[in-house]
C-alpha cells in the first residue's frame, strides 16, 4: 500500500511516460528473462490502468482533453511500434496488445474522430499479421472489437474485415494452420460480429439489428 500511495503522487503524464520508458527498456531484453518479463508485464498492467484514467473527465484527471489526447498519442506511437517489432516474447507482446486496445477505447471516449483515425491506423498495421494468422494480431483485433465496437464499425466496413481475415480463411481451407491460429481467427470473427451488433444498437438508439449475419458472412 505505501508503494501504491507513492506511485499515485506522481503526476499522471509523468507516470505514463515513465512506464513507457520501462517497457521500452525491458520489452526485447533477453537478459534475466524471467525477472524482466515480470517487470515488463507489471509496467504494462499499470500503464493500462493509467490509459483508462486518461479517459476520465477533467475534474478527475486535472488534464484538459487536448493534453490527455497528446499523452495518449505519445503512448500510441510507442506501443504500436513495439507491437510490430520482431523477436518480442509473446507474453510481453500480448500485454502491449491489451494497452493498444485500451488506447482505442480511451481515445474514442475523449474524441470520437481521433479514435476512429487511431483504430484505422492500428488495423492497417495489423493486416499483414492477420493475413498470416499471427495469433497475437488476431487477438489484438478481437480485443479492439470488444473494447471499442462503435469506433471500430464507424471507421471501417465489412470490406476492411474481409481484407483482414482473407488470409486466415485461405489457410483454414487448406488446413494449413495450428489450433491456436484457428481459435484466434474464430474468436476475432465472433468479436467483430458482436461489435457490429453493439455498434448498431448505439446508432439506432437501442434497437436491435438483424444484419449481424451479413457482417459475419
Amino acid at each position: 500500500r505505501p508503494a501504491e500511495e507513492a506511485f499515485r503522487t506522481i503526476p499522471l503524464p509523468n507516470r505514463v511516460r515513465e512506464l513507457l520508458s520501462i517497457i521500452g527498456e525491458l520489452y526485447l531484453d533477453a537478459t534475466n528473462a524471467a525477472g524482466n518479463a515480470g517487470r515488463c508485464m507489471l509496467a504494462a498492467v499499470l500503464l493500462r490502468r493509467d490509459i483508462i484514467a486518461l479517459a476520465g473527465n477533467e475534474a478527475l484527471t486535472g488534464l484538459k482533453p487536448s493534453i490527455s489526447l497528446a499523452i495518449m498519442g505519445e503512448a500510441a506511437d510507442a506501443l504500436v511500434g513495439m507491437f510490430g517489432q520482431e523477436g518480442a516474447p509473446s507474453d510481453r507482446r500480448r500485454q502491449i496488445g491489451h494497452c493498444i486496445a485500451e488506447l482505442c477505447n480511451s481515445i474514442s471516449l475523449v474524441s470520437a474522430d481521433t479514435g476512429k483515425e487511431f483504430v484505422k491506423t492500428v488495423l492497417s498495421k495489423l493486416q499483414p499479421g492477420c493475413n498470416a494468422m499471427d495469433p497475437m494480431c488476431l487477438k489484438l483485433l478481437s480485443d479492439i472489437a470488444d473494447r471499442s465496437p462503435v469506433a471500430l464499425w464507424s471507421s471501417c466496413n465489412t470490406d476492411v474485415f474481409i481484407a483482414l481475415l482473407r488470409g486466415s480463411v485461405e489457410k483454414v481451407k487448406k488446413k494449413n494452420c495450428t489450433m491456436e491460429q484457428l481459435e484466434s481467427s474464430v474468436r476475432a470473427l465472433c468479436q467483430i460480429g458482436i461489435a457490429y451488433e453493439r455498434a448498431k444498437r448505439v446508432a439506432e438508439g437501442g434497437e436491435r439489428s438483424n444484419e449481424i449475419e451479413r457482417a459475419l458472412l
